[in-house]
């Protein structure tokens, strides 16, 4: 509890500010298609390459690398002294480890999870802002098979 209430609402706000700048990208990028599509453009329509001109895994990489920073200076005592608090509790010193190691473990998956939600709400938008003409009803599916980000996300047969 020590270390998920020091940084829970700060993982919370970096999750919700991904959660805009994805969707501000994935926007974008989509009302460039939606012209061309209005246009006849030949630009690629598809939601794999929406999703890769978008550059939500860079977007991606970023929020790993900040959460990842935030989780490893989150054990170093530049304000208080944690040290002290974690020998004056109950508990071994390599059962602090095991549980301070469970929730960072447990913060990483849900990043991923949140990742993969916000890849079904854009897929879910732009279900919506395209004509049914552009996707089927495996279209989702099968991006997870052929997008290497998506396909590191969430390995469906491996």
């Amino acid at each position: 509890m020590l270390h998920a209430r020091s940084t829970l609402n700060k993982i919370l706000l970096i999750f919700a500010a991904m959660a805009g700048v994805e969707f501000f990208f994935f926007y974008r990028r989509l009302n460039t298609v939606s012209s061309a599509i209005d246009k006849e453009s030949q630009l690629s329509r598809s939601l794999g390459s929406i999703l890769t001109d978008s550059r939500i895994h860079l977007v991606f990489l970023a929020v790993f690398l900040i959460l990842t920073i935030l989780l490893t200076l989150n054990g170093y005592e530049f304000k208080g002294k944690i040290s002290y608090t974690i020998r004056r509790l109950s508990i071994a010193e390599k059962c602090y480890f095991f549980l301070q190691g469970l929730y960072y473990s447990g913060v990483y998956l849900l990043f991923l999870m949140f990742q993969i939600f916000l890849i079904f709400l854009l897929s879910t938008y732009y279900f919506r802002a395209v004509p049914e003409s552009y996707y089927s009803n495996q279209t989702l599916f099968t991006l997870f098979y052929s997008n290497d980000f998506l396909h590191s996300l969430l390995p469906l047969e491996e």
